[in-house]
């Protein structure tokens, strides 16, 4: 017995359409709304992670008797690797209460007012530094959402000729403040 096949599939056609709803295989089809809810946020990283003042830093030949003191400088000290998906300004200071940056061992004490801050000229390193308060100051402000912003730091610190020699530690605080666009970009 010889089947033609287009009769087959006009069988196989009338059967399916005449076939009772409960026998017919339906897969189950969904939609589903997404919803995504971004939260704010800002990354700031600091390298090295150490500010160290060590001797070569420090002009002795520029330092007279009559100066308060030995001024050192670490240009391009620190480099402050940002992003975010808000506008934001990066701000300096140093920790409420925290006058001094504190002798090691002895009974010695360098005022935080006399370590300064700047970020890096663009051209040459002719800009001034301004002291380190407790006061938070704005190094630099952004306007939009961004990634890999890079600012890059100086310090200069006067010693006293009073401070005795040997190891001092203070801390530098570099704090992100969200949502407060300024001038700079």
């Amino acid at each position: 017995m010889r089947v033609h096949m287009s009769r087959v599939v006009i069988l196989l056609l009338f059967l399916t359409l005449m076939a009772p709803p409960g026998l017919t295989a339906v897969l189950p089809r969904e939609d589903v709304p997404v919803a995504v809810n971004i939260p704010q946020w800002v990354v700031l990283e600091v390298f090295p992670g150490l500010l160290e003042f060590e001797e070569e830093d420090f002009d002795f030949e520029g330092a007279t008797v009559d100066d308060p003191g030995v001024t050192a400088q670490k240009l391009e000290a620190l480099e402050l690797r940002s992003a975010g998906n808000i506008p934001y300004a990066i701000s300096i200071s140093v920790p409420e209460g925290l006058t001094v940056f504190s002798h090691l061992t002895l009974d010695g004490a360098i005022p935080v007012g006399n370590m300064g801050w700047r970020e890096t000229p663009l051209s040459g390193f002719d800009g001034t530094f301004a002291g380190l308060t407790e006061q938070s100051v704005v190094i630099k402000s952004y306007d939009k959402a961004g990634m890999d912003r890079l600012i890059n730091m100086d310090f200069d610190l006067l010693v006293n000729w009073d401070n005795p020699a040997g190891a001092y530690t203070g801390i530098v605080l570099f704090t992100v403040v969200p949502g407060e666009p300024g001038n700079n970009q």
